[in-house]
């Protein structure tokens, strides 16, 4: 919970948690939400707005349970990119079986979505049955279809360090149209030993890469043996790396604003994490490329 001023108190610290640790750190967490809504009730005036993962809403729920059974009633509940309750149950279905439940004594939920689920599907769900169902219509001269290129290749290996060799050698693809030149490229592949490797194999430093992942101690360990770190997303008007690698962390809702940025995707069914059909994201993938004046987009 963080108001970006000093109307209300801050919750975005960095903590680290192990399991002797997480039932006292729920409870103080429990202890800060209701601080919160008791400031914006009866101290500085402001609308109290939570940001909170599918896994952690029991939590929150439970702090404004223990307000008033009625308090949640205030509240509206945005469950952005709720098709994730479905594509994420193939690894976490207890938690996204939960989550759905929870929200069943809530009377005031949104489910929204630029790649939604399919009415059809919700309709045989007793959860979503009956919820009206509101689909914003693009006109058509608002809607560019994507150019993606196929490449099916025995060796990923071979054919992604040829790309990146490429790259380092200024052979970048080109639009002769206005003779632009796509000097960045941006890999998205679920599997961070699958990207050290290529690191490795194509002896990028850290300076001409960017490694975009989940920010845990095993993703950390693996990038530190081949000299590298976790990055960041650059801003709006930041520089860019020449490479970015991306896992599914930032499949949902990652803004990049690359000015000639290609995007490269990279699915192998035989690593576990890949085992899905890629159409699954690709509807994701496509739209992280903000910048409409990238022609490479």
């Amino acid at each position: 919970i963080d108001l970006g001023d000093k109307s209300a108190i801050n919750l975005n610290r960095e903590i680290v948690i192990d399991e002797n640790s997480k039932t006292e750190l729920i409870l103080k967490l429990i202890d800060s939400i209701k601080e919160y809504i008791y400031l914006s009730e009866y101290g500085t005036k402001f609308i109290p707005k939570i940001l909170v993962t599918y896994d952690s809403l029991k939590h929150v729920l439970k702090a404004l349970n223990s307000i008033s059974l009625d308090y949640k009633k205030k509240f509206y509940i945005i469950v952005d990119e709720f098709q994730s309750i479905f594509l994420d149950s193939r690894f976490k279905a207890d938690v996204e079986l939960n989550f759905v439940e929870y929200l069943q004594d809530c009377p005031n939920v949104i489910y929204l979505s630029a790649t939604p689920m399919m009415k059809e599907y919700l309709d045989q769900m007793e959860e979503f049955r009956n919820l009206p169902y509101y689909e914003l219509v693009w006109p058509s001269n608002k809607i560019i279809k994507p150019r993606i290129t196929r490449i099916k290749t025995k060796s990923i290996y071979e054919s992604v360090c040829k790309v990146i060799q490429n790259y380092k050698e200024g052979n970048f693809p080109i639009k002769t149209i206005i003779d632009h030149e796509s000097k960045e490229v941006v890999f998205f592949v679920n599997n961070v030993t699958m990207i050290c490797n290529l690191l490795k194999k194509s002896s990028l430093t850290v300076d001409e890469v960017n490694v975009v992942c989940s920010n845990c101690k095993k993703n950390i360990d693996k990038l530190k043996k081949v000299k590298h770190k976790i990055g960041t997303i650059p801003l709006k008007g930041e520089p860019h790396k020449m490479f970015t690698f991306c896992t599914r962390t930032t499949y949902l809702g990652a803004d990049f604003y690359s000015t000639c940025a290609s995007t490269v995707i990279i699915s192998d069914c035989n690593i576990s994490s890949l085992t899905l059909d890629i159409s699954l994201d690709l509807p994701q993938i496509i739209g992280r490329q903000r910048l409409s004046e990238n022609i490479f987009r």
